[in-house]
């Protein structure tokens, strides 16, 4: 699951950047988070799904999560989320 939205809007529903119950499946997952200009505004190398970007105005942001596989192999995601409060 990767997320494209993200509504901070105070119904709890798309507050944080969440990748689902898929986290669990792996050893490690790594994330960082961009800004559209290209700015790494986050970083964890133990992502939790606990993340929200509360101090950004609405924006496009870009990110990259790193997963390890129960097998060892490192597998990149990328992808864009749209931050939105109203």
């Amino acid at each position: 699951f990767l997320p494209n939205i993200l509504t901070l809007n105070s119904d709890e529903l798309n507050e944080v950047l969440n990748f689902g119950t898929a986290l669990q499946y792996f050893q490690n997952a790594e994330v960082q988070v961009f800004s559209r200009w290209g700015d790494l505004i986050y970083e964890s190398t133990n992502y939790q799904n606990d993340w929200s970007p509360s101090d950004y105005s609405d924006g496009v942001f870009y990110y990259i999560l790193k997963v390890t596989t129960p097998a060892g192999k490192v597998e990149d995601y990328t992808g864009y989320f749209h931050l939105m409060r109203n």
